[in-house]
């Protein structure tokens, strides 16, 4: 059992909460070789080994990239089975969602100035499937740490524009390329701010810095703003910040961010990290600090994520080039959800074709012809010839196929017509459905 294994090898005593957080292991460095020199670090829940995915910026042969790698249950990071994503000169910040197809969105930004943005897309093995540039050589936005989506509904990124302090948000389709932007109407500056969709409400939910607590922003689905307002979760904080760790668990949302205390002494941008369980009103029912900095140091924690796996909820964060973890021990059933919920549903259907993809296409051929099955994977999206010579060559391990069921309320009849975000979702027999509705009269689940 997970937590049984975790205690064997912590040999720190965890940290005790509440009802809903029962308790945290220690921050700790994650084992493994070559774990040093590494940031902007991304978790994900391993669904067929059954540990983790941690993403993370290194450099290589003197070209900065990101890559992921698989760490175990106990913690121990496997660099030898470490994968290459997308990588470009002056590579800075990353941004990584997995999509509801179990495919992934990545967005990073280019230049020590912050004027470029790219995108990658990669499929559940990790394999790049497309990438290309959001904008290039545009000052008039910053680039850096973004909020990413890859929903049902809408897939893109967005970036603060330096006039109004207000965000653009570019709609990212199946190619990589931009299809759609959206000028947003959220009236703050949304670095490290996360970017959710809700089916609960069919909206979405976008936290982000505030002063002094979070600023909440419900938008709707035309990514005009509904309403707005501040919180602050835990109240003894004297700021709160760099919210990127947000996730819907049954009946609640788990917020991950950076707080400082009233008298914490950390450099600008840094802090402690913490986890709050928020009700639908944004009320905090738990909260738990993870992270053990000292204060006045001059060094505390940066950039926190967070990905859940039953009732184990890893928290990740980078600190000094060095990745730090804890895992969150959660109380699956006062959340409201089944002791057995995953944490995320692969898709069942074994049918890999997308609407989004033109009848003479069969997905296995680029649009020059060439067969992309068994080699390196034909990458789509704008390459140009100073850039890295190797991105067609970056594959991962396997070709496995992933496709996602259909929720039809609220999706255009044309999936791929501009601005919807290219769902690639298909219905499901309506057999099915009435098999759904007769295990509904017999058992009661939660989400």
């Amino acid at each position: 059992m997970y937590t049984s294994i975790l205690a064997a090898l912590l040999v720190s005593s965890p940290v005790s909460a509440g009802e809903f957080l029962i308790s945290a292991s220690p921050d700790v460095v994650p084992s493994g070789r070559d774990v040093g020199g590494l940031n902007w670090v991304r978790v994900f829940n391993n669904l067929e080994d059954g540990g983790w995915w941690m993403a993370h910026h290194w450099e290589t042969g003197g070209i900065p990239g990101y890559n992921v790698a698989p760490m175990s249950e106990g913690l121990a990071v496997d660099m030898s089975s470490r994968i290459r994503l997308a990588e470009w000169e002056q590579t800075k910040d990353h941004a990584l969602e997995r999509c509801p197809d179990g495919t992934f969105l990545h967005a990073y930004s280019v230049n020590v100035t912050n004027d470029s943005a790219r995108v990658a897309r990669y499929d559940a093995d990790w394999n790049m499937t497309a990438h290309g540039w959001v904008e290039e050589g545009v000052d008039a936005r910053a680039h850096n740490d973004m909020p990413l989506i890859c929903s049902e509904h809408l897939q893109g990124v967005a970036f603060t524009n330096h006039a109004d302090f207000r965000p653009t948000f570019f709609e990212i389709g199946t190619d990589g390329s931009v299809i759609a932007t959206h000028e947003m109407d959220v009236r703050t500056h949304i670095s490290g701010a996360s970017f959710k969709y809700d089916s609960e409400s069919d909206r979405y939910l976008m936290i982000a810095n505030g002063e002094p607590g979070l600023s909440v922003y419900w938008i709707n689905r035309d990514l005009t703003t509904d309403r707005s307002f501040d919180i602050a979760p835990i109240p003894s904080l004297n700021r709160h910040f760099w919210p990127q760790g947000l996730l819907r668990v049954g009946d609640y949302w788990i917020v991950t961010f950076l707080g400082e205390e009233f008298d914490g002494q950390y450099l600008a941008g840094d802090g402690d990290v913490y986890v709050a369980v928020l009700d639908d009103d944004f009320n905090t029912v738990d909260s738990i600090k993870v992270s053990d900095n000292t204060d006045g140091s001059g060094m505390g924690s940066a950039r926190p994520s967070a990905a859940r796996y039953r009732d184990q909820l890893l928290v990740a964060w980078d600190k000094g080039f060095l990745p730090h973890v804890s895992v969150v021990t959660l109380n699956l059933v006062s959340l409201g959800l089944d002791e057995d919920d995953s944490g995320f549903t692969p898709p069942d259907d074994t049918d890999d074709s997308s609407p989004c993809t033109s009848d003479d296409d069969d997905g296995d051929t680029d649009d020059d012809g060439s067969d992309d099955e068994g080699g390196g994977v034909v990458i789509g999206g704008d390459q140009e010839e100073d850039s890295a010579d190797d991105l067609a060559d970056l594959v991962g391990d396997t070709a496995d196929d992933w496709s996602e069921p259909k929720t039809e309320e609220g999706i255009a009849d044309d999936p791929c017509e501009k601005g919807c975000g290219c769902s690639q979702s298909q219905a499901p027999p309506k057999s099915t459905l009435i098999l759904l509705a007769g295990m509904l009269g017999l058992v009661r689940r939660r989400r």
